[in-house]
């Protein structure tokens, strides 16, 4: 199988899995959880993350995991394609990220 037919049939599983959840997701996320979507979106590393936070990347892998319990999400990947999913809700950290990077 291609990369991007694997893509394609993760990327679908998981948008009829959000459409599906009548409980929208965003409301159960902090402040720092959507920096830390966003930055992951953004393809910065763990370290990356925590050197941007002031945190230790073992903090940055545990919020991560609650995160991904929070969305219901398997992986990074899941996380990123929900950023994806809700651009206008990144968008001024993506903005940020990228004038200081």
């Amino acid at each position: 199988m291609s990369i991007y037919k694997y893509i394609n049939r993760i990327a679908t599983a998981w948008v009829c899995k959000v459409s599906t959840n009548p409980k929208p997701k965003i409301m159960n996320l902090a402040a720092r959880d959507i920096t830390i979507i966003a930055m992951t979106a953004y393809g910065m590393t763990d370290k990356e993350i925590a050197r941007r936070l002031f945190l230790s990347h073992i903090a940055i892998r545990k919020i991560q995991e609650q995160i991904r319990e929070k969305l219901g999400a398997k992986n990074r990947a899941e996380v990123a394609f929900y950023a994806g999913l809700h651009y206008k809700m990144f968008a001024a950290t993506y903005r940020s990220i990228s004038q200081s990077a």
